[in-house]
This record gives C-alpha cells, sequence and structure tokens, in this order.
C-alpha cells in the first residue's frame, strides 16, 4: 500500500462502501488514513468482509467487457512466456492478435450517431 496516497473499500462484489481514503502512513501491519465519513445509510463501521483496494475510485471488478477481459488474461500469459523465453510465445502472439481484431471489429460495429425512423410517407398522403 505504500504506492498509494488513498484506498477504497469494497464489498464482495465490488460495489464501493467507502471512496477515496487519504493514507497518512504505512507500517508493517497497520495503515493510518486522515478521518473519514461513511455515507452509506447511516453506517457507523465497514462491514465485515469488505476488501480494502489501493487508489482513488477503485474496485475488485472490472467494468471492461469480456473480451476484453479475457484479452488482458491471454497478454499477460504471453508476458510471462515471453520472459520465460518459451517457444510458446510465438503462438500466444498470434492468438493475441487474433483477439485484437475481434475486439476491434466489436467496437468498430458500436455507432453514437443519431438513428432516425425513416419516412416513408409524405404528409400529402395522409389527407383524404
Amino acid at each position: 500500500m505504500q504506492e498509494h496516497d488513498f484506498i477504497c473499500v469494497v464489498d464482495k462484489l465490488g460495489n464501493n462502501v467507502v471512496k477515496n481514503i487519504e493514507i497518512v502512513s504505512v507500517a508493517a501491519n497497520q495503515i493510518v488514513c486522515k478521518a473519514h465519513s461513511i455515507d452509506a445509510d447511516d453506517v457507523s463501521t465497514i462491514p465485515a468482509g469488505s476488501f480494502i483496494v489501493g487508489g482513488r475510485f477503485t474496485t475488485t471488478h472490472s467494468d471492461l467487457s469480456v473480451e476484453s477481459e479475457r484479452y488482458l488474461i491471454a497478454y499477460s500469459a504471453w508476458k510471462i512466456l515471453k520472459r520465460d523465453s518459451s517457444v510458446d510465445s510465438t503462438e500466444a502472439v498470434t492468438e493475441l492478435e487474433t483477439m485484437a481484431q475481434e475486439i476491434v471489429k466489436t467496437y468498430a460495429l458500436i455507432s453514437d450517431d443519431i438513428q432516425f425512423i425513416p419516412q416513408l410517407n409524405s404528409w400529402d398522403d395522409w389527407s383524404v
């Protein structure tokens, strides 16, 4: 935790219980933080089973798509194989490139343009 200036407390589903608690000091077995109020339904203590994560606005759960998470896991595996000078790293590179192309295709189909319903009849067609 010494590399972080803030911590967040999250529940088992990754929902924030307390966000952005500033760290004052870190010892071998304790973290000293600035006073912080908890606004979540008048909870005065942090619930049992909560997790502490380092950084501002952090959580234990990702909002990335399944394809993106799968790519990150494969990328991490490739970096490990590459570090060990494994022959398998060349196969992993090919797999990574295929995954990257799939992700690009998936996001390329998304359109932020406003889609209007086409008007097939003119107003004159409705007159009786």
